[in-house]
């Protein structure tokens, strides 16, 4: 059971005890929901699982990919202004470079 808290944190909840205690702890922070505004209540639900997720001792920092560079985005770039002008500009020229700088970027991701 993974739940995510935040873009780059996770907790793993591996064994079936550690799942109980988490649900547990859940629904003694929430008790019965009484509101009548939406969002309030879903800030509500939102803050209590981010908070027993943070008391939980199983989180992780997730790993991010270090290859997207800034040498692969100027590429991505590039071939995003050569596809334009390909479809305003219709030639073969134009589509050739297109083509072209699409493989440079498909060889680099």
């Amino acid at each position: 059971m993974n739940q995510i808290l935040r873009p780059n944190l996770i907790i793993r909840l591996e064994t079936r005890e550690e799942q109980i205690e988490y649900a547990h702890r859940i629904n003694q922070e929430l008790g019965p929901i009484v509101q009548d505004n939406v969002e309030q209540a879903w800030s509500v639900i939102k803050n209590t699982v981010n908070m027993a997720g943070k008391n939980s001792n199983k989180t992780i920092n997730k790993k991010r990919n270090r290859w997207f560079d800034d040498q692969c985005e100027a590429e991505l770039e590039k071939r995003n202004k050569l596809r334009l002008k390909m479809l305003t500009q219709r030639t073969k020229k134009t589509e050739t470079s297109y083509l072209k700088q699409r493989k440079i970027c498909k060889a680099d991701i």
